[in-house]
């Protein structure tokens, strides 16, 4: 089952939990200082994350309806900071600092 995620009005959320607060504005950006290509980045972390493998460039443009310069240039980026790690077969998943992010949060509970 394929999961789309969008960004509504700069926040990247999966479709079904998109959500407003009274205002009408998206819940947890009540200031609307949310940095656009941080929301694209962190849509794709969270749709690797979901899809529970490797995703080729086409399946990640598609699933979070970004054009595919748009999530090579994020994936490129974000693999220079070992978030995203790319196999030889092309395919993007996520990376092993974020292991290392998760284990440093354990550490300080």
């Amino acid at each position: 089952m394929q999961q789309h995620i969008k960004i509504e009005a700069a926040k990247a959320v999966p479709a079904e939990k998109a959500g407003r607060n009274g205002e009408g504005k998206p819940k947890n950006m009540p200031n609307g200082n949310t940095i656009l290509s941080v929301a694209k980045a962190m849509q794709l972390l969270q749709l690797l994350s979901v899809s529970g493998r490797p995703l080729t460039l086409k399946e990640i443009a598609e699933q979070a309806e970004l054009p595919k310069s748009t999530a090579f240039g994020l994936l490129t980026t974000m693999r220079e900071y070992d978030v995203i790690s790319q196999g030889t077969d092309g395919k993007y998943g996520l990376g092993l600092r974020l292991f290392e992010y998760g284990c440093q949060i354990g550490r300080s509970w």
